[in-house]
């Protein structure tokens, strides 16, 4: 594959959420560590969907994919995948 990261797993704690915090963090951590991304997010979570949807959108003036794969690990499930 030619993605340079992935980023997998992001959680916010509860109470620090909806204050752009994982925003900032997000936005940060892809300006210090360019090249080519992959995020994954499970398809039913709707609140992680517009999460990384919109921070991507922001970044990349909507120049993203999306596409739906099978992860393995622990054991077979789909993951949506915005590439970028």
């Amino acid at each position: 594959s030619d993605t340079d990261w992935n980023m997998g797993q992001f959680y916010i704690v509860g109470k620090y959420q909806g204050y752009g915090i994982g925003y900032q963090v997000a936005q940060s951590v892809f300006e210090q560590l360019p090249g080519k991304w992959e995020v994954m997010y499970m398809p039913d979570n709707i609140p992680a969907a517009k999460f990384w949807k919109k921070i991507i959108g922001d970044m990349t003036d909507n120049q993203f994919t999306e596409e739906k794969k099978t992860s393995d690990v622990p054991k077979p499930h789909e993951v949506m995948v915005l590439g970028f």
